[in-house]
């Protein structure tokens, strides 16, 4: 994948709806469990985000416009998403 197109990835390079709550955003090559190439999309909400508050359709339609953004590249790899709340400690995993 063109590394370029990776780091011009960001919350600036797409058109979100104003209340879709993202404070940044960024990508990078992954691999899912079978080996393949894929995209690991990191979006990190602003402070304070109530997951609850967001409904499917906003969700459908940011995922939707963030698939669109790297089509329109050429690139056709899976998207993976990584989703965290700007300065909320992250969940501890118990071994469960």
């Amino acid at each position: 994948m063109d590394q370029n197109i990776l780091k011009e990835f960001n919350r600036d390079s797409i058109e979100l709806p104003d209340d879709f709550p993202v404070y940044s955003m960024s990508a990078a090559e992954y691999e899912d469990v079978d080996g393949d190439p894929a995209i690991l999309i990191n979006l990190i909400f602003e402070e304070n985000t109530n997951p609850s508050n967001l409904s499917g359709e906003k969700i459908l339609n940011a995922k939707r416009r963030i698939r669109d953004w790297f089509l329109s590249r050429k690139v056709d790899l899976f998207p993976y998403y990584h989703i965290e709340i700007l300065n909320e400690e992250p969940a501890e995993d118990d071994g469960i």
